[in-house]
């Protein structure tokens, strides 16, 4: 794992590795945190950062991009 941060809230975390992908969990119910949307770089993600007022997610890569994604969680 390369970074992590919490959303806002409290209620998600992003996670980044390595492996290109961006995971953002459910923390709500710390028994049964569950992945609930996988977002992908092209290449190793160096870092995941929550915007502090926005439910946006910017990242950076070692595919020398930065993106922001507006995660749109459903299903809770």
């Amino acid at each position: 794992m390369r970074g992590v941060s919490y959303s806002l809230d409290g209620s998600f975390v992003a996670s980044a590795g390595y492996d290109g992908v961006i995971n953002i969990s459910d923390t709500v119910n710390l028994d049964k945190v569950q992945v609930v949307k996988t977002l992908k770089h092209d290449d190793k993600v160096v870092s995941v950062k929550w915007h502090p007022y926005l439910p946006l997610l910017l990242s950076s890569g070692a595919d020398k991009t930065a993106r922001i994604w507006f995660p749109q969680i459903t299903g809770r």
